[in-house]
């Protein structure tokens, strides 16, 4: 396999899942440096991918050593790694400066810039010549807990699409926010325990964030707890937090991630009221989808006018949309672009 087919299969495979790196992953901006695998973990399937190089490959890419090591939290472990190794051509051994970066590995520079998704979620940006960006799951609307997003100009742009048609315009935060608490006070004064149904990865730490600095209790599921812990170790501050071991819920709000909504835990709280967190709130048949009272659409992920913001500050020349279907290409190519929408299997040359 050329070196062009195997970038290019590369995207493809990534393109399938999501985020290139997940918390505690990206410590700098910057090119990768010396000797390391980049790993990505996430408790939704969407992001159980593991991308990084195999040893055979080292001397060709080199990765950067978060800020802090790395831990796989026990949340999603069950979910499967994925791994694309991508070869060194024979006989070349990679050149590096006084600072540990490749100045040679292809002819490539290699950066990593954030995403705005969640915690430590990266873009890739490959510079040969032209400018390629990978953005992964992304968002433009700023985060509680997250580095924004940075949009850089590009040649070839491969984006995720997952709320790519007309109708997944999102309500603004504020909006959003203001009906989470109205749910929150509503179950209250109805006795009721409020139940939010969150990602345990991202989402839940945003609602956190939010929740706890406002003086609500938050009680969480073990594999939610994981993943704040590690957020912590980054530096993210929460307030008022606790791990959900009994029944005492009483004026307090339990945050669990939606596959749990139909366990014992849950069931055996009778007086019980939920309300799934989720950008398919857009959809009318969402609550029944995942057993609950109500949904809010708050979403770590870009909303159509967040990706169509992207492609303008972008201005790429082609476009290749992954997630979500090909609606949004078609729309992409209904306003001039080069546009097409890649499923799994394909392949692609950039060079």
């Amino acid at each position: 396999m050329s070196f062009h087919s195997a970038v290019a299969r590369l995207f493809l495979e990534i393109g399938s899942y999501s985020d290139i790196i997940g918390p505690v992953c990206i410590g700098r901006k910057g090119p990768w440096t010396s000797g390391d695998r980049a790993e990505s973990r996430n408790t939704n399937r969407r992001h159980r991918s593991v991308v990084g190089l195999h040893e055979s490959a080292a001397a060709g890419f080199h990765f950067s050593r978060p800020r802090r090591p790395h831990r796989k939290t026990r949340a999603g472990d069950h979910h499967a790694g994925h791994l694309v190794a991508l070869p060194a051509p024979a006989g070349n051994e990679t050149q590096t400066d006084s600072a540990g970066f490749p100045n040679d590995a292809f002819g490539l520079t290699i950066e990593l810039l954030p995403s705005g998704h969640i915690l430590g979620a990266a873009q890739i940006l490959i510079q040969n010549g032209q400018r390629i960006v990978y953005t992964g799951d992304f968002k433009l609307k700023p985060n509680r807990t997250a580095d924004p997003a940075e949009v850089p100009l590009c040649d070839t742009l491969i984006m995720e699409c997952t709320f790519g048609r007309p109708k997944y315009v999102f309500p603004c935060a504020e909006e959003v926010e203001r009906r989470l608490i109205e749910f929150i006070e509503a179950a209250f004064e109805d006795r009721r325990v409020p139940i939010l149904l969150a990602y345990a990865m991202g989402k839940s730490q945003e609602v956190l964030k939010f929740l706890g600095d406002r003086g609500y209790t938050v009680c969480l599921s073990r594999q939610t707890m994981d993943v704040v812990k590690l957020y912590e170790e980054c530096g993210v501050v929460f307030k008022n937090h606790e791990r959900f071991v009994n029944d005492n819920l009483y004026g307090k709000v339990l945050m669990i991630p939606p596959y749990l909504v139909r366990t014992r835990m849950v069931e055996k709280i009778s007086n019980r009221r939920t309300a799934v967190l989720t950008g398919w709130a857009m959809d009318a048949e969402t609550k029944n989808r995942f057993g609950a009272d109500e949904a809010i659409p708050m979403s770590d992920h870009a909303d159509f006018e967040e990706l169509n913001d992207y492609v303008e500050r972008a201005r790429p020349s082609r476009i290749y949309t992954v997630h979500g279907g090909p609606e949004f290409a078609r729309h992409l190519r209904r306003r001039g672009f080069r546009a097409e929408h890649l499923a799994p299997g394909g392949q692609l040359e950039f060079w």
